[in-house]
């Protein structure tokens, strides 16, 4: 049997059926709503949203980091084909 801790889960998402608790970006632990009481459902939500830390940066700013680096890169390629000519 594996443990889990909370602290190996990176991010989490609460829908009207399911908490996704995410361990990587393409592994997901799914909690069915329906099957907590209400006071499970506030005490679990609760204590998500205390050991989890909400992702802050989106998508957005990888793509934006990605093109920088492109840019970077294509300017050194640029200029080292210039200079060693």
């Amino acid at each position: 049997m594996q443990k889990i801790f909370w602290k190996d889960f990176d991010k989490y998402i609460l829908t009207k059926r399911f908490v996704y608790l995410f361990v990587t970006n393409n592994s997901a632990h799914l909690v069915p709503i329906d099957a907590l009481s209400k006071d499970e459902k506030l005490f679990l939500i609760q204590t998500i949203k205390s050991k989890i830390r909400k992702q802050t940066l989106g998508c957005l700013f990888y793509i934006v980091i990605c093109f920088i680096l492109f840019f970077v890169l294509v300017g050194v390629v640029q200029y080292l084909s210039v200079n060693l000519s």
